[in-house]
């Protein structure tokens, strides 16, 4: 789960994040 802005930013740019994390974490 996303737990700061940045993270929901990245995941609402990108839903598959290269490495950072995946999406349906």
């Amino acid at each position: 789960m996303a737990c700061t802005q940045a993270e929901l930013e990245q995941q609402s740019s990108q839903t598959t994040s290269p490495g950072h994390y995946a999406p349906s974490d």
